[in-house]
């Protein structure tokens, strides 16, 4: 890859990843009853920690993968994604709020924390 790619939307990031860095979008974690209604519990954020490692690959800096495997990536941008945890800088996009009102959180990361590429369509 030799430039910035990024997924599209409304607004433009505020943020665009460097060099071999990529940043992802993580899934939001959710407890719902079989009638529909969501649950919020003490154990909540524990459960967000441990599902947080999945997430849409939002934007791909302009040499990830160029030292892996010839250079082909192994994931592009709006691939849904599992990465390492823990491993990641966590961005806060204040001008883009959730359907909770709260910023919406980005994690930007190496390329060689994408570990795989998740099929939805099984």
């Amino acid at each position: 890859m030799n430039q910035t790619q990024t997924i599209p939307k409304k607004k433009k990031l505020p943020i665009e990843p460097c060099g071999s860095y990529v940043l992802v979008k993580p899934d939001k974690f959710e407890v719902k009853t079989e009638s529909g209604l969501i649950v919020a519990t003490a154990q909540q954020a524990e459960r967000e920690d441990v599902a947080r490692v999945k997430g849409t690959l939002v934007a791909v800096g302009p040499v990830a993968w160029a030292d892996y495997i010839g250079g082909d990536p192994w994931a592009k941008v709006g691939d849904h994604i599992y990465y390492k945890r823990h491993i990641s800088d966590m961005y806060l996009d204040e001008d883009d709020l959730d359907e909770d009102g709260k910023p919406q959180r980005y994690f930007l990361m190496n390329d060689l924390n994408v570990l795989a590429v998740i099929n939805d369509e099984r």
